[in-house]
């Protein structure tokens, strides 16, 4: 079974999570499950039952990495560094004194 499905199942997950190592890993837990529940597998259509395992392991790291995950960069293109803070501060100092 995995020589004939790992192909496409990493593909697939590649396709969900754009990273490999990802994808590789998730791919471990769905042979794994695969291995565990092949007695309850539909035997018609082994292939569309190992997608569903498939999805369903990238829902569940999803949801366990959910924490760890970053916004997109855009998220962070607002936000002030530090030093961009002091000088703003320093140059609205020196308006509010060429003021008096």
């Amino acid at each position: 079974m995995y020589n004939k499905f790992s192909k496409d199942v990493y593909y697939y997950l590649l396709s969900l999570c754009k990273d490999k190592y990802i994808a590789e890993d998730i791919m471990q837990d769905v042979f794994y499950k695969a291995y565990l529940y092949f007695e309850v597998c539909p035997y018609s259509n082994i292939k569309s039952w190992l997608f569903t395992v498939a999805k369903n392991c990238y829902i569940d790291y999803i949801r366990k990495n959910k924490k760890n995950i970053l916004k997109e960069s855009k998220y962070f293109d607002g936000i002030q560094s530090e030093k961009d803070i002091e000088k703003e501060i320093i140059n609205k100092k020196k308006l509010l004194i060429k003021r008096k």
